[in-house]
């Protein structure tokens, strides 16, 4: 039977939630696996150090896409790109733009008790294998330089975080950009830069945005990505120097997964970009954030990713 580790992040959603799922699952989990609980980022490499003494072959995470990030950057430079267990995304955070991909349908707790009756079982999950990005030592599915990382650092202001929030900021966004607002010039600000295309030097200097994933969502009901999956082992790459009044045109490319025409834009499958930043700046990945002048995206580790 499949025995679940299973990192438990309390504060996930601003602590929402966390308390019945954890009612929940206790009733159902004893002896087919172990909870890790997870107070803060500073917990989650003792949590990762725990699991080696534990027989598990899928590693469970409740919380969002930043618990996402966080344990599985630990997990890696712990333990290498070794087979990695079974990965487990449960939706118990504020931002869930993984698993929304996938279109699961199905609450964390419902998921979790599914899965434990097919373990019980003997029942194969239903898994989707997806290659994770390494941005220079961290690990993640979508990594976003200038414009991304300003969009999501004015979703997160206040702390009101939500669909009702992105929506609100998407909408903002919009109508700025169709106005050349203060609020679209301030997002879209290029930056000066070099950037490299598995070590071809791209012609543009500077860009208001540039953003890869290896799968099709970056949140706020857009989806860029439309060649995430073209090629094995590499991932999809977007950057412009464009202005927000252009891009705003071609929205319903954006949000459909088309190919967008007609713009000063880097549209490359890679499997290495390096962005060269005059000096330390922002990058976002899940919805985290560290500074970093040299900037590698490179293709990480395969996982499979359970969806049922």
């Amino acid at each position: 039977m499949s025995r679940i580790a299973l990192i438990f992040n309390p504060n996930a959603r601003k602590g929402r939630g966390g308390k019945k799922f954890l009612s929940d699952i206790k009733s159902v989990m004893d002896g087919r696996g172990e909870i890790i609980v997870t107070e803060n980022v500073q917990d989650i490499p003792r949590a990762i150090s725990r699991l080696k003494d534990i027989d598990f072959s899928v590693l469970g995470l409740y919380g969002g896409d930043g618990t996402a990030f966080h344990t599985l950057t630990n997990y890696i430079q712990q333990d290498g790109y070794r087979p990695l267990p079974q990965v487990l995304l449960l939706q118990g955070g504020t931002m869930n733009v993984v698993m929304a991909y996938f279109k699961s349908g199905v609450g964390p707790s419902e998921m979790f008790k599914k899965l434990l009756a097919k373990a019980q079982k003997g029942e194969p999950f239903e898994t989707v294998p997806v290659n994770l990005l390494r941005v220079n030592d961290n690990y993640g599915f979508t990594v976003g330089i200038a414009m991304p990382a300003k969009l999501v650092a004015a979703y997160q202001e206040g702390g009101d975080i939500g669909i009702n929030k992105s929506f609100r900021v998407t909408a903002r966004l919009i109508g700025s950009s169709i106005v050349e607002g203060e609020f679209a010039r301030r997002l879209f600000t290029p930056i000066p830069a070099k950037l490299f295309v598995d070590g071809k030097e791209a012609p543009l200097k500077s860009f208001s945005a540039i953003i890869a994933s290896t799968i099709n969502n970056c949140g706020f009901g857009f989806h860029p990505f439309y060649r995430a999956e073209e090629k094995p082992g590499c991932f999809h790459l977007l950057a412009t120097d464009e202005k927000p009044g252009r891009i705003v045109r071609h929205i319903a490319s954006i949000r459909k997964a088309e190919a967008v025409k007609g713009l000063s834009l880097i549209d490359e499958v890679a499997s290495q970009v390096r962005v060269e930043l005059p000096e330390p700046g922002k990058v976002m990945m899940e919805g985290e954030f560290f500074e970093a002048r040299d900037v590698v995206i490179r293709t990480g580790p395969r996982i499979n990713l359970i969806v049922g």
